[in-house]
């Protein structure tokens, strides 16, 4: 290769898009107080599901049982 050869060569610069996971993580870091505060309402939910139905008579274990989500 000869010093004119080098005259021919430049540094090209290829992007590539960020996966699929890679996306995933940064809308996960982008919306992390979010999800943490939507957490926390979350359990505040189950648990007034759960006191509600002790309220309502039920035993702790089917109280317990019902109030494994969040369905009314």
């Amino acid at each position: 290769m000869s010093d004119d050869d080098d005259d021919d060569l430049r540094v090209v610069e290829i992007k590539i898009p960020p996966t699929a996971s890679q996306m995933g993580v940064e809308d996960m870091r982008r919306n992390l107080d979010d999800m943490i505060e939507g957490g926390q309402m979350m359990a505040k939910l189950l648990r007034a599901k759960y006191l509600a139905l002790l309220d309502e008579g039920f035993t702790e274990k089917q109280a317990l049982e019902l109030s494994k989500s969040l369905e009314w």
